[in-house]
């Protein structure tokens, strides 16, 4: 994986969350465009958003 600053990060995020494909998809998706990024998926509730969105450095995309 390339460093922290050359690092592509992305994730959905939700409560409940395990549920979700979309880890699967986007890795499908990037693997067939050549990207080497990560999607994951994230369990964050309404109560901790801030924190959580706070909490994430550069090489996260896709927030605000």
């Amino acid at each position: 994986m390339a460093d922290a600053v050359n690092r592509r990060r992305l994730a959905v995020w939700g409560d409940p969350i395990g549920h979700s494909r979309s880890p699967e998809l986007h890795a499908a998706a990037y693997a067939v465009l050549g990207l080497d990024w990560e999607y994951g998926r994230r369990q964050v509730g309404a109560e901790g958003f801030t924190d959580a969105v706070g909490a994430l450095d550069d090489s996260w995309r896709g927030c605000p």
